[in-house]
């Protein structure tokens, strides 16, 4: 193969194997980034799955105290005026801290027949949907209705509620009503970031209390394709989606209250989560960007390299060319020896003059074509002429042919 050939060949190779590392390293840099982000999302399914189990249990602790007080309230009623009174005092003691707003008792019908607060006037709450679960359903459970606002205070409130019962008959319910801006500030005191949030939700999806901008939520739903409200699912687990309410990005754990099924779910943010990532990914595709430039530019510099010298050896070879046809045309005979006499070249004169063909000549010397009585003229000329000055004053010789 021509060496010309062989640097074009090299060169390719070389740019090749140059965008190929290239190309190697970024999708490197790129896959490392992306197992970096995926590990990080999947840490945070854990933390988020740990502080949803946590928070749960603060709720269950929460719920069931207030079942507790809710029973309590309940066999109390109907007795001593001033016994009630004292287990309303024990109860709000005991569960308040600014989380209770009041306690109630409702008749059959609807009215109310007692409230903690005082009794404004006649209160009718008998087309409340916390009232008519009980009144059209005869079991006893403890239920936690819709947010709504009191008709009495106008404020946000979620009734937890137990009924009446009187020799197996509806007579009535009970109520403790929340405050879900106090619940939703202590959601509040969980969350880590400031686009984190911490939500309590009820079966159906409604939210009862959200640790960002409650509010303005009040009375709305998740989307109904959470994996929480679907049918059969788990107790708990985690997923990644945008919020249903404002769309933010987040990793999503939630558990399951047992009973009640109410439901809290912890949303941490996605930006927020991977901004140090980003940072470092920043600083580093700078870095990878750095090495790409000096990969390209030394294999960029090494084609260069190479494609100059297969130039200079095209230019080389058409020299040679039109020296070996110079040479080749030549009337008169050329030959040229090394200092040992050795013949390195010749041209097809000086064959035709002596008589041998090119192989017979590659075994002779300059001294078995010369005559003996020119060997020491030649060696002075050699010592006087060539090796002082590098060429030689123009002289005649004899040769001997292949005839003899």
């Amino acid at each position: 193969m021509h060496p010309e050939a062989r640097l074009h060949i090299v060169a390719a190779l070389v740019g090749a194997l140059t965008l190929g590392a290239m190309g190697t390293h970024l999708w490197q840099a790129e896959h490392a980034r992306r197992e970096m982000s995926r590990s990080t999302l999947l840490e945070a399914e854990r933390r988020a799955a740990q502080l949803a189990s946590a928070t749960a249990t603060q709720m269950e602790e929460l719920v069931r105290g207030i079942d507790l007080g809710l029973q309590q309230l309940r066999s109390s009623y109907g007795g001593d005026p001033a016994g009630f009174r004292q287990t309303v005092r024990s109860v709000l003691g005991t569960l308040g801290g600014g989380m209770l707003d009041q306690i109630s008792v409702v008749s059959a019908d609807g009215n109310l027949l007692y409230n903690s607060g005082g009794l404004p006037g006649p209160v009718n709450i008998s087309d409340r949907e916390h009232f008519r679960v009980h009144a059209d359903n005869g079991a006893d459970r403890l239920y936690i209705g819709r947010p709504v606002k009191s008709r009495i205070t106008g404020r946000w409130i979620i009734p937890v509620t137990r009924p009446i019962q009187r020799q197996g008959r509806f007579a009535g319910v009970v109520n403790i009503l929340l405050f879900p801006d106090q619940l939703s500030a202590q959601l509040a005191r969980i969350a880590l970031a400031p686009a984190d949030v911490v939500v309590l939700l009820r079966s159906d999806g409604r939210f009862l209390a959200r640790s960002r901008d409650w509010e303005r939520h009040m009375g709305e739903s998740v989307l109904p394709d959470r994996p929480f409200l679907q049918p059969g699912a788990a107790e708990s687990g985690t997923f990644r989606a945008p919020a249903s309410l404002d769309r933010t990005p987040r990793v999503f754990a939630w558990r399951r209250l047992p009973d009640t099924g109410l439901i809290v779910a912890i949303g941490l943010d996605e930006a927020a989560l991977l901004a140090p990532l980003r940072r470092s990914a920043a600083r580093q595709q700078w870095q990878n960007g750095a090495v790409a430039l000096v990969m390209l530019l030394l294999g960029g510099g090494t084609v260069l390299l190479l494609m100059r010298q297969a130039r200079n050896q095209r230019q080389l070879a058409l020299n040679e060319e039109r020296y070996r046809r110079l040479h080749e045309s030549m009337m008169d005979a050329y030959v040229q020896t090394d200092l040992a006499g050795r013949l390195v070249e010749w041209n097809r004169a000086y064959e035709s003059m002596l008589g041998y063909t090119t192989e017979q000549l590659r075994a002779q010397t300059s001294q078995s074509l010369t005559p003996s009585r020119w060997h020491d003229a030649e060696s002075r000329i050699v010592a006087e002429q060539v090796l002082p000055r590098g060429y030689s004053e123009v002289y005649e010789k004899e040769y001997l042919r292949s005839d003899g």
